[in-house]
C-alpha cells in the first residue's frame, strides 16, 4: 500500500514542481524582455531541418577548401596544437580514403550543427574524425578495443559530429547519442545510419538506461556549461557505466584561464557580453578577474543577459582530482582535447 500510495503522490508532486518552476521562468522570461534564451529544460525549435549537404566525398570532388588537395583529404592544415593533432598524423592516406568511403552520409548544414566550423564543412567532418580516432586510442591505451557488444552514448551529441564515426567506422556496436536540443536529434535520426539511437534528454540528470549498462560515455563541452547538478549527472553517468567503463569529459581548466588574454576570443566574448561571478559577488567580469589564477577552484560565469542556458563553468585540475575523483578513478588529464580551449579528463569506474 505505501508503494502504490507513492507511485500516486510522486507523479503529482514531480508535475507540480514542474509547473511551479515553468511559471518562475517566465516570470523571468518578461522581466528579461523576453530575452531569456531557449526554453526550459530541454531546447524545442519549431523550423523544419535544413537541406543537408552532400557526403565529404561529393564534397571533395568539388570542394576549394584547404584540405582538399586534387579530390584527396589532406590532413595537415588541420594538424594544429591539439590532442587530435598526434593521432590524426599517424593515419595513412589510404587509411583516410578508408575513412572517406565508409561513411556516404550527408552532413548537417551548419545551422544544424552548432554552426560548427561555418561553412568549411570537410573541416567539420574532420574534426569529428579527429575526436573519434583520438577516443579509440585512449581507449586501446587501456586495454579496450571497439567490438561487439561494446556500447556508448555521446552526451551532447549535437548533428553526430563525432557519433557518425563511431557507426560508419565500426561494426556491432550499440552507439547511442544524446542532445537537449530537438532539432539536432531529428538531423541524427532523418539522415544517419539506423543504427544510432539517438534521443532528447534534458538538463535534468536523468538517463533512459538500466544500472551498469554502457562501455563508454563521452561529452564533448557538455561540463564547460553545467552549473547546477554537475556531481548528480557525475553519479547518472556512473550508474548507467558498467563496472570498468570509461567516460571522457571536457572542461574549461585553469590552463584555459591562463590562456585567456588579449586576442582570445573567449576572453572578448566574456568582455563585450555581461558576465558575472555570482558565486564570488562579482556582478561584472573585468579585464582584471583574468589577470591572475582562477579566484576559485570552480568558477561560473553567466550570461547576464538571459536567465538560463547561459552559463561558461572552469575548472582546476586539482578540483577535478578531488571533487571528481570521489565518483571515478581519474586515469588521464588530455590536454587541448577538444580545440585549443578545452582539456579532456579520462575517467573510470572502478
Amino acid at each position: 500500500m505505501f508503494i502504490q500510495g507513492l507511485r500516486k503522490v510522486l507523479p503529482q508532486r514531480f508535475k507540480r514542481a514542474i509547473r511551479e518552476y515553468l511559471q518562475t521562468l517566465t516570470r523571468l522570461q518578461s522581466e528579461a524582455g523576453g530575452n531569456a534564451g531557449p526554453p526550459p529544460l530541454w531546447i524545442h525549435q519549431t523550423r523544419p531541418l535544413l537541406p543537408p549537404l552532400p557526403s565529404v566525398a561529393q564534397l571533395l570532388q568539388n570542394s576549394d577548401e584547404e584540405y582538399v588537395r586534387s579530390g584527396v583529404l589532406d590532413l595537415s592544415p588541420y594538424l594544429e596544437e591539439t590532442a587530435q593533432r598526434e593521432v590524426l598524423r599517424k593515419l595513412s592516406q589510404d587509411e583516410i580514403k578508408q575513412f572517406v568511403k565508409a561513411d556516404p552520409y550527408p552532413l548537417p548544414a551548419p545551422e544544424d550543427r552548432e554552426g560548427y566550423h561555418g561553412d568549411q564543412h570537410v573541416r567539420y567532418w574532420i574534426s569529428g574524425l579527429g575526436d573519434y580516432v583520438l577516443f579509440r586510442a585512449l581507449l586501446l591505451e587501456q586495454q579496450v578495443k571497439l567490438s561487439a557488444p561494446f556500447s556508448l552514448l555521446d552526451l551532447g551529441c549535437a548533428s553526430g559530429r563525432v557519433l557518425r564515426h563511431f557507426a560508419t567506422h565500426e561494426s556491432g556496436l550499440q552507439v547511442y547519442g544524446a542532445d537537449i536540443n530537438r532539432t539536432y536529434v531529428m538531423w541524427v535520426n532523418a539522415h544517419l545510419p539506423r543504427s544510432i539511437q539517438c534521443f532528447q534528454n534534458t538538463i535534468l540528470p536523468s538517463l533512459p538506461f538500466g544500472d551498469n549498462t554502457l562501455d563508454f560515455v563521452y561529452g564533448c563541452s557538455v561540463f564547460t556549461h553545467i552549473d547546477d547538478y554537475e556531481s548528480a549527472w557525475l553519479l547518472e553517468i556512473r550508474r548507467v557505466l558498467k563496472p570498468g567503463g570509461f567516460a571522457f569529459m571536457t572542461i574549461h581548466s585553469d590552463r584555459t584561464w591562463k590562456d585567456m588574454h588579449g586576442d582570445h576570443f573567449m576572453y572578448k566574448y566574456f568582455l563585450t557580453a555581461p558576465h558575472a561571478i555570482e558565486d564570488l559577488g562579482i556582478p561584472q567580469v573585468t579585464p582584471e578577474v583574468f589577470a591572475g589564477d582562477m579566484p576559485a577552484d570552480r568558477v561560473v560565469l553567466t550570461h547576464t543577459g538571459y536567465p538560463i542556458n547561459n552559463t561558461n563553468v572552469f575548472h582546476t585540475i586539482a578540483y577535478i582530482r578531488e571533487n571528481w575523483g570521489r565518483f571515478f578513478k581519474i586515469c588521464k588529464i588530455v590536454p587541448k582535447a577538444h580545440g585549443g580551449q578545452q582539456d579532456g579528463i579520462l575517467l573510470l569506474k572502478e
